[in-house]
């Protein structure tokens, strides 16, 4: 019922456990038929089989991404959806979770329609294990796809692994996907994969997750690929999962070895000192580190964390100390590199700060320009570094999301005006506190706020114009938040999504009095005699502009 007050809705997403049969199908029948703008669908729960065919005919035609269960692939084996795939034109992305089935014929089906389809760009199979017939017939169904531009195959079990063989296979031959993602393989694929890798011309991003169950790590595993790769001119990044910490400085040698450094992203969890600090050391290349002091009580070396400034393409990092505070000069160290760094998107530090480590930490805080996510778990929060989270909160225009775990009553009671002072920050759009729901609650309208900038600054990028458009643009503009919206709003590429907003910037620079509601089309002024604003030229007025935000300008007010 409340879904049908909503016809102009583009996406939603509905999570149950399950849903009555027959009777709910219906309504939601009407519900879809009803809603003509609907482009989005994500429906995480089980259908009866009986009600499959009846949701799927009532699907619109301008629903280009769907993402079900595999319910929808129980009747007749996965016949039903066979036919809904093969014969469908608008769909675009295709998202099919495993939660019901016990084997893979719906699955083998499915890929059959998959060879009719020529219009489906994207293709997600998660906690699907794929056993080998099955993942040749993906493989032979991808392989001549001229539309697909993004496969997906996801699972993970600690006791098994998918042969990737002819994944890779297919990539050696396909001419069309652009983007490949294949977690719960065999190690023993990387040789299939650096032979396609060889062969391939237009993939652009290969993430790999290929692990092996006897744990034995050996870096020769990685050397024909890293070699394939670095003869491929076309892959922009590859994403390697679960390398073995006791690897990670041999690997990030290999990297430099063959000209790969910049191109491939791993992710390791290093835990004690010793492999902390030669990481530390040794391993500058890294875009995601994540420390920690698990069953170690010997703290890492102040001197240790100097190395991160010679870290200049770290993205994210997380530091857990759980055994043991930071220590002042350490805490003095690791700020350098957070007030520096102009890589660093996400930082978790979870450790016990005294209040002059915090002090040190926040104030390097403040300084940074590219720190989107921060965590902050167990520093000690006295009026002064209270302030100074407020001024982070107040000055920042990129911070979209802020996690606090606050243990002493002295640090509650420090930070207790958190929800008044959020009142000026329009970029958050999260802000939890563990163990703190009051807080959560007071929160909720500044983020529904927030949000609702985000949206109007989104569609400032996307082409509408008014001044409340160009305000909330104005406000956002340096967020990554926006860069990612308009990414999904407009379906296209991260690069693609910054052109768009730089052009976004442009317009607004130099069409600010339309933009701002001063004048509708373009400044005229009336001749005097004298040198008017519509003849200062262009160069000059971008002078001016430079000093003028859309928030300046008063709005009208209505006449008597």
């Amino acid at each position: 019922a409340s879904l049908e007050k909503l016809p102009l809705l583009r996406s939603l997403e509905v999570s149950f456990l399950s849903i009555a049969p027959a009777c709910d199908a219906e309504l939601l029948k009407g519900v879809f038929e009803r809603m003509s703008a609907l482009t989005s669908l994500s429906l995480d729960f089980t259908f009866e089989p009986s009600d499959v065919e009846l949701v799927l005919r009532c699907l619109g035609p301008g629903l280009s991404v769907l993402s079900v269960s595999d319910s929808f692939l129980v009747p007749q084996e996965g016949a039903v959806f066979q036919e809904f795939l093969s014969g469908n034109t608008f769909l675009k992305k295709l998202t099919l979770t495993h939660m019901v089935c016990t084997g893979m014929g719906e699955l083998d089906n499915v890929f059959k329609g998959l060879l009719i389809n020529h219009s489906l760009e994207e293709l997600h199979l998660l906690d699907f294990g794929l056993k080998n017939p099955t993942m040749e017939l993906l493989a032979e169904a991808v392989v001549e796809h001229s539309t697909l531009k993004i496969l997906e195959v996801y699972f993970f079990d600690e006791c098994w692994e998918m042969d990737g063989t002819p994944l890779a296979k297919m990539l050696g031959q396909n001419k069309s996907l652009q983007e490949l993602n294949f977690e719960g393989g065999e190690v023993a694929c990387f040789d299939a994969f650096a032979e396609a890798v060889r062969k391939n011309t237009t993939l652009k991003k290969l993430s790999l997750d290929l692990v092996q169950l006897d744990d034995l790590a050996e870096i020769f595993v990685y050397r024909g690929f890293l070699e394939a790769l670095s003869c491929n001119e076309t892959i922009q990044q590859v994403t390697l999962e679960s390398i073995d910490p006791v690897l990670v400085s041999q690997f990030s040698e290999l990297l430099r070895e063959t000209g790969t450094e910049r191109r491939v992203t791993f992710q390791v969890e290093l835990i004690g000192r010793e492999l902390v600090t030669e990481a530390l050391e040794k391993c500058s290349g890294l875009a995601e580190m994540r420390c920690s002091d698990w069953g170690s009580k010997i703290p890492v070396p102040p001197s240790a964390y100097r190395h991160l400034m010679h870290y200049y393409h770290l993205e994210n990092l997380e530091i857990i100390l759980l055994h043991q505070s930071i220590k002042y000069k350490a805490a003095t160290t690791l700020a350098e590199f957070l007030a520096s760094t102009r890589t660093l998107r996400s930082v978790s530090l979870r450790f016990h700060a005294s209040p002059a480590a915090t002090r040190a930490l926040l104030d390097s805080i403040s300084c940074n320009r590219s720190i989107s996510n921060l965590v902050i778990s167990m520093w000690t929060f006295n009026e002064l570094n209270a302030n100074l989270l407020w001024q982070i909160l107040r000055n920042s225009d990129i911070l979209n999301n802020i996690w606090l775990w606050l243990h002493k009553n002295s640090d509650f009671k420090a930070l207790s005006q958190f929800p008044e002072r959020l009142l000026d920050n329009h970029s958050l759009l999260s802000a939890n506190f563990f163990d703190f729901q009051d807080f959560k609650l007071k929160v909720k309208d500044v983020m529904r706020r927030n949000l609702s900038t985000l949206y109007r600054a989104v569609m400032f990028v996307m082409g509408s114009r008014g001044r409340r458009y160009a305000k909330a643009f104005e406000r956002l503009s340096r967020s990554p938040a926006l860069v990612e919206e308009v990414q999904k709003y407009a379906s296209e590429s991260k690069e693609d999504a910054k052109e768009r907003m730089r052009c976004a910037k442009v317009y607004l620079y130099q069409h600010f009095m339309v933009a701002a509601g001063v004048v509708k089309d373009t400044v005229t002024c009336t001749e005097n005699g004298q040198l008017q604003l519509d003849q200062i030229g262009l160069d000059n007025w971008l002078h001016i502009r430079q000093y003028l935000k859309v928030a300046d300008i008063k709005e009208p007010t209505d006449q008597p």
